[in-house]
């Protein structure tokens, strides 16, 4: 299956066979290929030849300064049939994922998002990933399911802040009903466990920071002294992310529990 066809798949919300997983990632050059590996040598000899006679002076009708300039367009060309195909198919990938959430929070646009970790709970059943969204208008919490898993192909770290990522597709046993609206009046109270929680990484390209911190970023920012506690007037109870605080604290400044 083309890289297309792939992509139209995860726009789609469809999960993809363990093959076209690693069709995917061969797509996206995150697995090793017999041709590219093939091109690899073929590139590397070339350049390292042309490299050479300049060096040694071997072709006594042509200038060295020649040599070494077409060595440089080889290696120009090299990087423009390798680097540059790999970030554009990975550009491709991340916008088809995209679309897959504006069509999935379709008519969401007043709501602010966050992604945030959870504990999860056995009595939360709607919510069964580590990853979670968190959307509110103010006037509701939205909670809901990442419709996305891991697999074990891993993305180049220039998507990241430095953290290892991983391409990710569409998780099988996740859809629409993983998800859950609360009133604010429905919450009877939230508190942060300590305020001391470390400083965020900055992601290295700037253009990619809304792709990792909306998709890729795996990190659940939670640790045993780091996180919100999210109790409802019906006694259920969220743990939460330390993410989650500036929203809980925008949308329920006088619930707060100090």
């Amino acid at each position: 299956m083309m890289l297309r066809g792939l992509l139209l798949k995860i726009e789609t919300g469809q999960p993809l066979s363990e093959k076209q997983e690693k069709k995917l990632a061969s797509r996206l050059y995150l697995i090793p290929s017999f041709s590219r590996a093939l091109m690899n040598l073929f590139f590397g000899v070339l350049i390292l030849i042309l490299v050479l006679m300049a060096y040694t002076n071997t072709i006594k009708e042509v200038e060295p300064a020649i040599l070494y300039l077409a060595s440089f367009v080889v290696f120009l060309v090299y990087l423009y049939v390798t680097i540059f195909p790999k970030r554009k198919n990975i550009m491709k990938y991340l916008q088809a994922v995209e679309k897959f959430y504006e069509t999935k929070f379709e008519g969401l646009d007043h709501f602010d998002l966050y992604y945030i970790g959870q504990h999860k709970s056995p009595h939360i059943r709607s919510l069964r990933s580590s990853k979670i969204y968190l959307l509110s208008d103010g006037f509701h919490i939205l909670f809901i399911d990442d419709y996305f898993k891991d697999t074990a192909y891993q993305l180049p770290s220039y998507l990241s802040n430095g953290q290892t990522i991983y391409m990710r597709v569409i998780d099988k046993d996740k859809n629409d009903q993983s998800r859950i609206l609360l009133d604010v009046s429905m919450i009877e109270n939230f508190r942060l466990s300590n305020d001391d929680y470390p400083v965020d990484k900055k992601v290295k390209i700037k253009k990619y920071e809304t792709y990792f911190k909306n998709f890729l970023d795996q990190n659940q920012y939670m640790t045993d002294r780091h996180y919100v506690t999210l109790k409802l007037n019906n006694g259920t109870v969220f743990r939460l992310s330390y993410k989650s605080y500036d929203c809980l604290k925008k949308s329920l400044p006088l619930r707060e529990v100090v």
